[in-house]
């Protein structure tokens, strides 16, 4: 802000550019991190990128039995949830100071 109380145009552009650069470096830190949900005592297992990209799901063998797919299907339901909540975690984490740090305007 100038000192005549008017706002200075250039410093605001420049602010808008270092926010823009701080959010596409948080958003490439997310793309490369994975995280893993889990359920039952890892007789499901999930791997996500944090931006939400699917990379791998591993299922134990004591984990299936053709008698018995609702259980199997509610394991896999469950690591799903598991990653998820774990993704809006990280996500929280690394982007919630920058959006707080200028009023939650992004």
């Amino acid at each position: 802000m100038r000192s005549s109380g008017q706002f200075d145009l250039h410093d605001v552009v420049n602010q808008a550019r270092r926010v823009q650069q701080e959010l596409m470096d948080a958003q490439a830190e997310l793309a490369d991190m994975d995280v893993t949900g889990r359920a039952g005592p890892d007789l499901v297992t999930i791997t996500v990128s944090a931006s939400g990209d699917f990379k791998s799901v591993a299922i134990d063998r004591s984990a299936v039995d053709a008698n018995d797919v609702e259980t199997l299907e509610a394991l896999v339901l469950t690591a799903l949830r598991d990653a998820a909540a774990t993704i809006r975690e990280v996500t929280q984490a690394r982007l919630g100071p920058l959006t707080e740090r200028f009023g939650g305007q992004f």
